[in-house]
């Protein structure tokens, strides 16, 4: 798709595509709908520098399955152009990988969306959902027993825009250095990761629910888990009214450390109901000036 829509890319039965320099799935505007399928066990594609789906242009995907693998240093989803939205990648089925240095869910363009499904596995350093102001409503989903997303640092869920979603469930689990919902601006609101079912997990070096922005949310329930060491829900003057449920027989979260609930502003909170554990070392509300926490049916 360099400059016509709807071509396609076949990698099958122990194909090997190796591409030293970067490659484009929607190089410009008039090419939106091209597809990449990498399948089979064997089948690779490897990239040495960048991967782009959607640079100018929208409705691009690719799919790693039944063992495929694709390989690249930076990988990014709706790249240059607010019209290089619904870009898909789906990652499914044990033994397939997608293994990319960084990874971008909406640099410009909207609506973006990762699936990794049924013992699938993308790789990642760091990885952000939502990098500018534009790039709203993207999603990344982890279902099923044995897929994996893993992040070898940091991991954000609405950088710079709102409406950003993370769903761990089924089973799925992902990993990260540090963990961010709403991150770098005052509109990345709204963003939320909904932890569900029983051996779903999220675990992460530091949780941050509002960093910098307010209304963003975290839903542990049905027996999902969320693993932290120091955490925070509303870390400055600008992140109020963000919000914790633990909800359900089985759901936990769990602190190593220490848990500040509204340390600079007020309107945050965590709420414990129906079942669901929270475990902290301590539990700090309101640390600084300002700073305001409420903690809901936690015993």
């Amino acid at each position: 798709g360099g400059a016509t829509n709807s071509d396609s890319l076949i990698i099958s039965n122990g194909g090997l595509f190796v591409d030293s320099d970067s490659a484009a799935i929607g190089w410009s505007s008039t090419s939106p709908n091209n597809h990449v399928i990498v399948t089979g066990s064997g089948s690779v594609w490897s990239n040495g520098f960048q991967l782009f789906l959607g640079t100018l242009s929208g409705g691009n995907s690719m799919v790693i399955s039944a063992g495929g693998v694709a390989l690249n240093s930076n990988g990014v989803l709706g790249a240059n152009s607010f019209s290089a939205g619904n870009n898909t990648v789906l990652v499914t089925d044990s033994g397939s990988v997608w293994n990319s240095g960084t990874l971008t869910l909406g640099n410009f363009g909207q609506g973006n969306s990762l699936m990794i499904s049924n013992g699938g596995a993308v790789v990642s350093g760091t990885a952000e959902l939502g990098a500018n102001a534009q790039s709203v409503n993207n999603l990344a989903i982890v279902t099923g027993s044995g897929s994996v997303w893993s992040n070898s640092a940091q991991l954000s869920v609405g950088f710079s825009s709102t409406g950003n979603s993370l769903v761990i469930r089924g089973g799925g689990t992902v990993a990260d250095k540090s963990g961010f919902v709403g991150v770098n601006a005052v509109g990345a609101s709204n963003n939320n990761i909904l932890v569900a079912d029983s051996g779903s997990a999220w675990d992460s070096d530091g949780v941050s629910v509002g960093q910098v922005s307010p209304g963003n949310s975290l839903v542990i329930s049905n027996g999902g888990a969320v693993v932290s060491r120091t955490s925070f829900v509303g870390q400055t003057s600008s992140s109020g009214n963000n919000s914790v449920v633990i909800t359900g027989s089985g759901s936990s979260w769990s602190t190593n450390s220490q848990l500040f609930i509204g340390e600079a502003t007020g309107g945050n909170s965590v709420t414990v109901t129906n079942g669901g554990t929270l475990m902290a070392v301590n539990v700090t509300l309101g640390r600084a000036t300002h700073g305001e926490g409420t903690l809901n049916g936690a015993r």
